[in-house]
């Protein structure tokens, strides 16, 4: 079986897609899955794993990289010119490298799955599109296309039409699903697949082995955590405000790590505020991931409402692999939301509600018995259905289905769901 990967970003990148699908290539590799990666020179990020290009998975696979840009900047203008350039360059190049079974195409950049379906029509490769995020709607939520714009209607029957071609479509969650088939894409090509993290490489830690706690003074805090992407897709606001609240308490830490847009507005608040107690530290290494996580005594995650159906914080496993609760700063309807109520490892909050973050925050803070038992709630939970060799074992199932190999994959909803809602607050 030979599979070729399609993305704009790969190892070393740390761009979150770019580490799962590291995942994915390892493991296809270790299950006998002839494995190339079609990607472009550029990062996403100007972090790299340090392991450098010449890591242990490449020994098994052919990477091959095309031409993109990577200008330097913020707008909308230069974001386009990096994708549109491997948007062009890639499906040229996929056309001219050997044949393969199947192409798993992601979303970055959007319409890159064009690649998948011109390998389809040309040389009858089969065609998975993985949806991370839905586009154009994610653009149009969130400002950065006008709703009934040409170019923007022109955009979105081409993306239909590339879900409606592709033998598999591969959605992250229910909501996501519901769009999907909203688009009129065939309920039987829809499989979930959710994103994972590495139980292996993430797990519950104690403070006292945990290195990260003393190298950023964090011994004897209650650490409330933000690790990931700091996007126009999530909400600032209302940490920020339950962090200003609590700015008089020296014993609550509000961390932010990571790097993206909305950094520079943290910065600004806190400034303006003379926060004492918000940390802002740069993307960590994904081999300390366990030690930064595990620094945490909860995790933060936010997604505005109106990006519910067209994307999932792939975050939250990480959290749950670490044995920590979180807080949802979200729609009280949305998978992430479900998830917390379901597992029984967290709460939901309401965009702009700093009273009721702040109240979370402080019963969690006082009632470490709660905290352990959602911690364990968490990890439990992640290890029957998100870790990384469920969810890898779930895509290589999907590629026999695909080349008819006798594997019927289908959305199985996830195990073990403890009965009982979240516990109250």
């Amino acid at each position: 079986m030979r599979a070729l990967l399609i993305n704009q970003f790969f190892f070393p990148d740390v761009a979150a897609v770019a580490q799962l699908m590291t995942d994915l290539t390892e493991d296809l590799v270790r299950r006998g899955v002839e494995v190339s990666v079609l990607c472009g020179h550029a990062r996403y990020s100007r972090q790299q794993n340090p392991l450098g290009e010449r890591g242990h998975h490449a020994q098994s696979l052919k990477v091959h990289r095309t031409f993109s840009l990577h200008l330097r900047g913020r707008s909308g203008a230069i974001h386009s010119m990096n994708y549109l350039s491997f948007l062009l360059a890639a499906p040229l190049r996929a056309t001219l490298l050997p044949k393969h079974d199947c192409s798993l195409v992601f979303t970055n950049p959007p319409l890159i799955a064009s690649a998948g379906w011109l390998l389809k029509r040309l040389r009858g490769t089969k065609f998975i599109y993985v949806v991370e995020d839905l586009y154009p709607d994610v653009a149009i939520q969130l400002g950065f296309l006008r709703r009934n714009s040409r170019v923007t209607q022109w955009l979105s029957r081409v993306s239909i039409a590339l879900l409606q071609r592709a033998d598999r479509v591969v959605a992250l969650g229910d909501g996501m699903k519901r769009t999907l088939l909203e688009k009129g894409v065939q309920e039987e090509k829809i499989v979930i697949i959710p994103n994972w993290a590495d139980g292996e490489q993430v797990y519950p830690l104690a403070t006292t082995r945990n290195w990260f706690v003393g190298h950023h003074r964090l011994a004897g805090k209650f650490v409330v955590q933000y690790s990931g992407h700091l996007g126009e897709a999530h909400d600032f606001s209302t940490m920020l405000g339950a962090a200003r609240k609590l700015n008089s308490r020296d014993d609550i830490v509000f961390q932010f790590i990571g790097e993206g847009p909305r950094k520079g507005e943290i910065e600004a608040f806190k400034r303006d505020h003379r926060l004492r107690n918000v940390v802002l530290l740069p993307y960590q290494q994904r081999q300390h991931l366990r030690y930064s996580l595990g620094a945490a005594d909860v995790g933060l995650i936010s997604l505005k409402p109106e990006l519910e159906p067209l994307m999932l914080p792939s975050k939250v496993y990480g959290i749950m692999a670490a044995g920590r609760p979180f807080l949802y700063i979200g729609s009280e309807e949305g998978d992430i939301s479900q998830l917390a109520r379901v597992a029984r490892c967290g709460f939901t909050v309401p965009l702009g509600n700093v009273d009721l973050l702040e109240k979370l925050i402080l019963k969690l803070y006082q009632d470490e018995s709660l905290r352990q038992t959602l911690g364990r709630n968490a990890r439990a939970f992640f290890l029957a259905n998100f870790d990384r060799k469920v969810s890898t074992a779930r895509y290589y199932d999907l590629l026999n289905d695909v080349l008819g190999n006798g594997t019927r994959v289908t959305s199985a909803p996830p195990k073990d769901f403890p009965a009982g809602g979240a516990a109250a607050a």
